[in-house]
């Protein structure tokens, strides 16, 4: 460590203080002095959660576990990145985040030689029976890779569709209509999907264009016939399910949603911007994000950082607050090509296993477009990504804002974030503002994205759309900005995954706002609202009446009073949400199993059967008719009786509602898990303050375990007050 480091620590009486849930304050000299006590702060914290990020995110978790995870570390080595280039990744960083991630890996060190020292490393070392090696700056870098993957962006379109095309085909029963299902399934767009740029805030026009039903089958009939199997290995690959998995188990950031309420001055009560950001990445003992607040020269922020990560990635400084959310871009594509034209790169990962004597190696190879997912029936198929090598300059982006103070400030900032997110600023002179970011090639025209593309030149990419062609919006006309991961804005397509549609959560949230002014109770109020509130049940409550003011002669009384008692909202040990779950499923079987089938698991069928098709459906607005000479009643009526079977067979706890709740070891459950991992409430007045939360507490073990818990319980927040005063 630097002798002015060293000299810091000896005579600064507290560099780091922590108030009563243990959230560390961090107050230095310099920039660098700040990144050193934070990755030593964090150390101290979530040393083992460290460890076994960095681990996850290298393929090295074998060499510690065991057999186990053998097959996570192998699906990371097939697409990841090799150490040299994680290093090439640190050498193209800015200077200064340089200097930062080089501090930070001196600090974590520093409490790795004190806790070694005293006794006091976790104690998951002593029990698998190693020792902490020294943090670098590339442990950083992999934990960035992979976070930044993770929530920004989305992976298995192609092969998903291409998976559901050939079932589709399969089903003989549809004949030439498998196109027309096909369409009604993957649909490229829907103009009624909730936007967050309203239509009265955007004039654009759309620069895509969508391919038209000859050309998308000129593509389709071109295409190499993949057995399913191979395809829903190649998904898993492509998603990252085995690493999802463990990353659950470790603490590790796992899962993606989120969601943001921002409020200008004008529809503000008290005249000052609103601001809440909640983003879902999972919940973990302990939490995926670490609580800190920074105070330096030329830096002063507060908020919520990724352990193993020198960086507040939601939060405050003094001139702002900030807050993202998923986009679901799609920044990347698959390419194919017959296997014998594949000019194939091999990388050898050699993958440590405990108990082993010898390595597991895995080959990973790469077509000039990106890492292989699948070889099958003589084709390659790969991907190409937008961010490949670029992932951390989401890193440089963050830090280049905690020095801006207006939109235009941000926005040059994240014209270099490659991943797609969805970012919004609320500044003190009480303006809001939205802007997507990530870097989204230019396709050829006539490709129909939802599916591979052959790999030839004219099928390139032709460049990258720019931030300001983006959707973005400052201070709309309405006062607000609400989002759950919903379409960006209406000209704004699905591209090969169609998660947008009309049905979308986040109509909850506005429901809830409503048009009144508000203030930080409203937006604490609407985060306690949509935590138990059935995003499905506003556009479903009147097929619901109907179908329960028919016949229910023969249909267990217990379970149709629990229907007409549920109003939409969740209650914990009342059965209504449980038996309306059990009656939408059945309502979605009754529409598409006589005509699809089951899409041969039920997980599979439900990411599939979209609520909003089975209203469309409905509602006769497919193109196909899935009701297919039935009344509306008698479809009901079988959804009814469907619902009562599944009903009947939960386990009797499972009536009462006992799951979709939090558990930590020793505490009592915790209710309503449909909220943030952590949630933070700010108001900008002359000062940035609020409330905020991230249980269940901010260290991995000790006093400050579980001291959140009891808050995240009732629902209720902890104060956010940063003293940006020396």
């Amino acid at each position: 460590m630097p002798l002015s480091l060293v000299l810091a620590a000896a005579l600064w009486i507290e560099p780091i203080t922590r108030d009563r849930y243990g959230v560390p304050t961090i107050r230095a000299n310099s920039a660098e002095q700040a990144w050193f006590f934070s990755g030593y702060a964090c150390a101290q914290d979530r040393l083992w959660q460290m460890e076994n990020s960095r681990r996850l995110s290298q393929s090295q978790l074998a060499e510690v576990y065991g057999e186990s995870m053998v097959k996570s570390d192998r699906d990371r080595a097939k697409t990841g990145y090799t150490p040299e280039e994680f290093d090439e990744q640190f050498a193209a960083l800015p200077a200064d985040l340089q200097l930062a991630l080089r501090a930070y890996a001196r600090g974590v060190n520093f409490w790795i030689m004190e806790a070694s020292r005293t006794g006091r490393l976790p104690e998951g070392y002593a029990k698998f029976g190693f020792e902490p090696r020294k943090w670098t700056p590339r442990d950083s870098i992999a934990i960035a890779v992979s976070l930044f993957q993770r929530f920004g962006t989305g992976a298995d379109g192609e092969l998903r569709n291409l998976a559901g095309l050939a079932y589709f085909r399969s089903q003989k029963k549809l004949g030439d209509r498998w196109i027309d299902v096909m369409d009604d399934f993957l649909w490229a767009d829907r103009p009624d999907a909730p936007t967050t740029v309203s239509a009265a805030d955007d004039g654009r026009k759309s620069p895509f264009a969508l391919a038209t039903r000859a050309q998308s089958l000129k593509q389709i009939e071109a295409l190499p016939k993949i057995p399913l199997g191979d395809l829903i290995g190649a998904m898993g690959l492509a998603r990252m399910d085995e690493q999802i998995k463990v990353a659950e188990v470790v603490a590790a950031p796992s899962k993606w949603g989120s969601y943001a309420m921002l409020v200008n001055a004008k529809r503000s009560k008290t005249g000052h911007a609103l601001l809440l950001g909640a983003p879902q990445m999972g919940f973990s003992n302990p939490s995926i994000v670490h609580e800190t607040r920074i105070h330096a020269p030329g830096l002063q922020v507060a908020g919520v950082e990724v352990p193993g990560l020198p960086g507040v990635i939601i939060g405050c400084t003094p001139n702002f607050a900030w807050t993202f959310t998923s986009g679901i871009g799609d920044s990347n594509d698959v390419f194919y090509l017959p296997q014998e034209k594949a000019k194939l790169t091999r990388l050898e990962f050699k993958i440590k296993v405990k108990g082993q004597s010898e390595p597991v190696v895995v080959v990973q190879e790469r077509t000039d477009k990106g890492p292989v997912l699948l070889k099958s029936q003589g084709h390659v198929f790969s991907q190409r990504r937008t961010y490949f090598m670029s992932e951390v300059q989401g890193l440089a982006s963050l830090h280049q804002i905690y020095s801006g103070k207006s939109f235009r400030d941000f926005h040059k900032a994240f014209a270099r974030q490659s991943t797609s997110f969805n970012a919004f600023f609320a500044l003190k002179n009480g303006d809001i503002g939205y802007q997507y970011c990530g870097s989204i090639p230019i396709r050829a025209k006539g490709l129909d994205w939802r599916f591979p593309t052959l790999d030839v030149p004219e099928n390139d990419w032709k460049g990258r759309f720019s931030w300001e062609q983006m959707p973005r919006v400052i201070n709309p006309k309405n006062g607000l900005l609400t989002n759950w991961n919903n379409k960006p804005a209406r000209w704004w397509p699905n591209f090969d995954s169609p998660v947008w549609g009309e049905i979308d959560h986040v109509q909850e949230i506005r429901d809830s706002l409503g048009d009144r002014q508000l203030t930080t109770d409203d937006l604490a109020n609407a985060a306690r609202y949509i935590s138990r509130r059935e995003s499905t049940y506003t556009s479903f409550a009147a097929y619901l009446d109907r179908c329960l003011a028919g016949d229910t002669s023969g249909v267990d009384p217990e379970y149709v009073a629990a229907l007409r008692a549920f109003k939409g909202e969740w209650a914990f040990g009342v059965a209504g949400g449980p038996a309306y779950d059990d009656w939408f499923d059945a309502l979605r079987e009754a529409i598409f199993v006589p005509h699809v089938g089951t899409f041969l698991t039920p997980d599979f069928f439900d990411q599939v059967c979209q609520p909003s098709l089975a209203l469309r459906a409905l509602r006769k607005q497919t193109r196909y008719d899935y009701l297919a000479g039935r009344t509306e009643q008698e479809v009901l009526a079988a959804a009814l009786k469907g619902g009562a079977a599944k009903y009947a067979r939960r386990k009797p706890s499972a009536k009462l509602f006992d799951y979709w709740v939090l558990r930590y070891p020793g505490q009592d459950v915790i209710r309503f898990s449909n909220r943030g991992t952590t949630i933070q409430i700010l108001e900008l007045g002359n000062t940035i303050a609020g409330v905020n939360i991230a249980p269940p507490g901010v260290a991995e073990s000790g006093e400050h375990q579980y001291d959140q818990a009891r808050l995240a319980r009732d629902f209720e927040f902890k104060p956010f007050r940063p003293d940006w005063n020396p």
